[in-house]
């Protein structure tokens, strides 16, 4: 089963990254329909009782949220909405959900034709790769499923960044 976790910025920006559960309340109305902040409760939470000193549970900027995708990269490290990935070293693109999926935006077309030749000439398979091709986004299942992966990494992304502490480096994509 597929771990089910959230990150967001603390809207205090004492804490920096927060790690936990999603979870909207008319705790703080004002704040929640201005678009301002959401809550994310941590793990060892167990009310749903807005209370940081007490309960930690602590507001975040509404548009940090980003779920974890259930699989980490190259390096272990757990891949979330808004991360900024390199697959292959050299395409560049953020993590986003669409399609049905997570999957790796990017501004420049995607050369399905040479992701498929990497993924030939790694696992050393016959089986042709399979993917939707749809021009600018590749979802993390089909690489995951392409590369045979057996454990949650997938062996040809690295997070490099998220977009809202590194946007510049979407620029030079």
């Amino acid at each position: 089963m597929r771990e089910i976790l959230f990150r967001g910025k603390d809207l205090q920006e004492q804490n920096g990254w927060l790690y936990g559960y999603f979870y909207k309340s008319d705790i703080n109305k004002r704040e929640r329909e201005s678009g301002k902040a959401t809550l994310i409760f941590t793990p060892d939470c167990d009310t749903f009782i807005y209370v940081p000193e007490y309960h930690n549970s602590w507001m975040v900027k509404s548009e940090t949220v980003g779920q974890y995708t259930g699989l980490k990269d190259k390096n272990g490290t757990r891949i979330f909405e808004g991360d900024v990935v390199k697959l292959f070293d050299i395409v560049i693109g953020e993590i986003v959900y669409g399609c049905g999926t997570f999957g790796i935006s990017c501004r420049q077309q995607i050369d399905y034709d040479y992701l498929a030749s990497e993924i030939a000439s790694v696992t050393g398979c016959d089986n042709t790769p399979m993917f939707c091709r749809n021009d600018n986004f590749v979802s993390l299942w089909e690489l995951y499923w392409n590369y045979n992966q057996e454990s949650s990494e997938i062996s040809v992304i690295e997070v490099i960044g998220n977009i809202h502490d590194n946007p510049e480096l979407l620029k030079g994509e």
